[in-house]
């Protein structure tokens, strides 16, 4: 007898969509609205007490009233509308779960009732093999074969004689003869019904799995859909800039809307740039001209490291915006100090422009996707303009043995950029771990040491749009701050782990930023790598010689550029623009060049696909002169050649660079040991 599933769980995939009870997400609704209305009736109270406390003059008066308005009020307002959009949420919640525990109980007593129509069939099926005499096998899902099996000879029918059963003179009777065809007539349509039937429900049946399965993914969306929902309140994006105790969220969320927790008040988290302890570290009570006057940052490091921990926390605690955008001080700090800020600006984002609003959302979408593989951290973040202005750092950036800064190019304000260059920057440190891991191997058997990667993406400049690209400005200014980083992640290890390898891969108009920003720096970096050069401004930058970047065993610079030969935006803005050009083989006619760049391709090498626009990211379609890479055909798209090329340079590990290097039109061997080996590790 064939087996056939005794319930449809047996049947139906273990992740079930029916899960929980609508009344739960109903009930945590219901209470979020009368936290709504609490909390409305606590704001007119504390209006009633503003208004009655405005007809009485005094310092504590004055005092209590500030609380009031700048602290408690605001909280209010910002609680009520999380209390308002979580009860939203979770009644859209409740309300699509009865709907697919509905669909899915239906579906459950469909398969139910499939199941009872094959268990129907297989009853047919048995009695008419016993009839026939037969033996059939068959799993239950195949169902049974479409021609009934032959009657066996020797079977007594009913109504007749032992049928197909041979006289002694060896004929066989004309009887039996027509017996056996009666018995197959009588039967055959009831096989054939029975077979129809049972495939029908088998059909059926894994119709409603995929229905399952369909309701299941449902479910995870309406699960996500109200995770969302609850992270852009504003008690979801505190809790997600948060550290990561129960203690320290209790604390950030009260802080957060009140001011105190159990009667204990601290300082708010606000861009505020004043302290005494500021003294102690850039000679001044005022850290506000920081951002575009930062202090040398080795004295910056050094000032840090005569706090006592106690006064260091005060200053992350009351002055975050100086310290998160300090270069020189150890980037956990920095990190700690920015996400004190967005817990400020989570809910006093009132006064930022619509660009700085659009940036905070994105950041914090970036944390609350980070999985730790790369860790991501806040290393500078400026709301103060209209423009919003960030750094972000991938690994463990104190102790990695390489830091690559990304300088990016024409219209990447941060708003605009950071979704494509925090794809870029994981691409980057994907392939760069894998390149290490290489190397790793590699040199186990001499005693090489661990390695890891650290990548930041600099958008923290003003960034040109499609006419102001032409012009220096933006490179100019923004050349100072990038400076400034660079030297502070070199002072920072200098009183901490060593930094083996420091590099920049800069794309378009960043490679002129970066390039004047190398005329600028104390300390030299390892590398400088060019996407898609927009050019360099001459009138800073004569000759790679005048750039701050070890030399190798040539004693040339170790300058990197690629140039698509289907990105033809890079080479028109240069030609334009009057800008130097890096890339031999993008020279306009009378246009100056700046010789010297080791060279490696980017037009596809092997199963390394080739970049066929300007972006680093590619989207869609090519665009006019290639402004935009097709998908996956970016410059830091993964798995490209120019991606591979970039990893390999900004590490050293220059026999890696797929399809090789050539400077002055020459194929190059580079004689130099890989850095990211051998400096730092003897």
């Amino acid at each position: 007898m064939t087996w056939i599933p005794s319930s449809a769980e047996e049947v139906l995939p273990s992740q079930s969509p029916i899960l929980g009870c609508p009344d739960e997400p109903s009930a945590v609704a219901r209470y979020l609205g009368g936290t709504a209305d609490g909390v409305a009736q606590y704001r007119a109270a504390l209006q009633r007490a503003q208004h009655t406390l405005g007809l009485v003059q005094s310092d504590g008066v004055t005092e209590i009233s500030g609380k009031i308005g700048q602290r408690l009020e605001v909280g209010a307002v910002a609680l009520n509308q999380t209390a308002v959009t979580a009860r939203s949420a979770f009644e859209h919640y409740a309300a699509e779960i009865d709907r697919i525990h509905a669909a899915a109980r239906w579906v459950h007593t469909r398969v139910e009732g499939s199941l009872a129509v094959i268990r129907g069939q297989r009853d047919t099926i048995d009695e008419i093999c016993r009839a026939l005499g037969a033996r059939v096998e068959f799993h239950w899902r195949a169902g049974p074969p479409v021609v009934m099996p032959a009657l066996a000879l020797g079977i007594p029918a009913p109504g007749a004689g032992w049928i197909g059963v041979l006289p002694h003179d060896g004929g066989a009777t004309t009887g039996g003869a027509m017996e056996a065809l009666a018995v197959r007539a009588r039967f055959e349509p009831l096989w054939a019904a029975a077979v129809s039937r049972w495939r029908g429900a088998v059909d059926q049946i894994d119709a409603d799995i995929d229905e399952w399965r369909r309701l299941f993914d449902e479910r995870s969306s309406a699960e996500l859909a109200l995770l969302t929902a609850l992270n852009s309140t504003a008690l979801g994006q505190l809790i997600t800039v948060s550290e990561t105790t129960v203690a320290a969220r209790r604390s950030i969320v009260a802080f957060g809307f009140s001011g105190e927790l159990w009667g204990l008040t601290r300082p708010p988290v606000s861009p505020a740039t004043e302290h005494a302890l500021l003294v102690q570290l850039l000679g001044t009570r005022s850290g506000a001209d920081t951002w575009h006057t930062p202090p040398a940052p080795a004295r910056i490091a050094e000032g840090w490291s005569e706090l006592t921990p106690s006064e260091q926390q005060q200053l992350i605690a009351e002055v975050p915006w100086v310290i998160g955008n300090l270069p020189g001080l150890p980037f956990h700090v920095r990190d700690q100090a920015n996400r004190r800020l967005l817990e400020y600006y989570a809910l006093h984002h009132d006064g930022l422009s619509p660009e700085c609003v659009e940036l905070l959302r994105e950041l914090t979408s970036a944390l609350q996707d980070d999985t730790g593989s790369p860790p991501v951290s806040v290393v500078a973040l400026n709301l103060s303009g209209s423009i919003p202005m960030v750094a972000v750092g991938y690994g463990t950036l104190d102790t990695s043995s390489s830091l690559t800064w990304e300088v990016p190019g024409m219209s990447s304000d941060a708003h605009l950029a950071l979704g494509s260059w925090h794809q870029a920057s994981q691409n980057l440190y994907g392939t760069q771990e894998r390149l290490l891991n290489a190397q790793r191997k590699h040199t186990r058997s001499r005693g090489g040491v661990a390695q890891a990667p650290g990548v930041i993406a600099f958008l923290a400049y003003d960034t040109p749009h499609l006419l102001s690209v032409l012009f220096a400005q933006s490179a100019r200014t923004g050349a100072h701050r990038l400076a400034a980083e660079l030297d502070g992640a070199a002072a920072t290890r200098a009183h901490g782990v060593p930094l083996p390898t420091h590099a920049v891969i800069a794309h378009s108009y960043g490679t002129p930023v970066t390039a004047n920003a190398l005329t600028l720096t104390q300390y030299p970096v390892q590398s400088f790598t060019m996407l898609g050069s927009a050019g360099l401004d001459d009138e800073v930058v004569r000759a790679f010689s005048d750039l701050n970047i070890e030399r190798d065993h040539a004693g040339a610079p170790r300058v990197f550029t690629t140039q698509a030969a289907g990105d033809q935006l890079a080479p028109l803005g240069a030609a334009l623009s009057d800008r130097a050009q890096p890339n031999p083989g993008a020279v306009a006619a009378g246009q100056d060049h700046i010789p010297g760049a080791y060279v490696f391709g980017s037009d596809g090498w092997g199963a390394l696909l080739s970049t066929d626009g300007h972006s680093v990211i590619g989207a869609g379609d090519r665009g006019l002169l290639g402004g935009n890479a097709s998908t996956g055909r970016g410059y830091l798209d993964i798995d490209t050649q120019a991606l591979v090329g970039a990893a390999a340079t900004s590490l050293g590990a220059l026999p890696h660079v797929p399809g090789g290097l050539t400077r002055n039109g020459q194929p190059m061997v580079s004689p130099d040991t890989p850095w990211i080996l051998s400096k730092g590790n003897e």
